[in-house]
């Protein structure tokens, strides 16, 4: 059997070494990921959507690229276009490594599927994908309308309603 990569590998470690994932379906997940994220290539403030310049204050998290945050996000930083790209594929790849290290059988589901699990934990960190304890049960026992309704029944679906029923839909398909 293939071992499953470990959530924080080496920086110097290619993530393609494992197959689980299909190059395809990543690139599904980074297509989604600049629609539903956007691109804004100057420090912004995710709660209200406007830059934060040096010495500003920001009410939400600070955030950059196609919704990039960390402590390499600092007040008035702006990238290319060219970072903005690193910085997605990197963070798709520690979502991946993240999902696949605490949740293995999401490599046997359907690329859709993968999809959706993978950028949810782009979107809220694996430990908030986590937290979906009874959507995941679902997913792994392939109960695909009982996983599309704990997903909507969410407080992430009525924050991003849009992206919560696109997610759904996948999960049925």
């Amino acid at each position: 059997g293939k071992s499953v990569p470990q959530f924080g590998a080496p920086a110097g470690q290619d993530r393609r070494d494992s197959e689980v994932i299909a190059d395809t379906t990543r690139f599904l997940i980074l297509t989604d990921l600049k629609a539903d994220e956007g691109l804004k290539l100057a420090a912004y403030d995710d709660a209200t959507g406007m830059p934060v310049p040096v010495g500003g204050v920001c009410q939400g998290i600070l955030t950059i690229g196609y919704g990039h945050t960390g402590p390499d996000v600092v007040p008035g930083q702006v990238i290319t276009q060219a970072e903005a790209e690193m910085l997605l594929a990197n963070d798709e790849t520690q979502a991946e490594l993240g999902v696949l290290a605490h949740l293995p059988w999401v490599g046997n589901l359907a690329p859709a599927r993968q999809c959706v699990v993978i950028e949810m934990a782009f979107n809220m960190g694996i430990d908030g994908l986590l937290g979906f304890r009874n959507m995941l049960d679902s997913i792994n026992e392939a109960r695909w309308e009982d996983a599309g309704a704990d997903l909507l029944d969410s407080v992430a679906a009525r924050q991003e309603p849009a992206r919560a029923k696109r997610w759904a839909v996948k999960l049925l398909n």
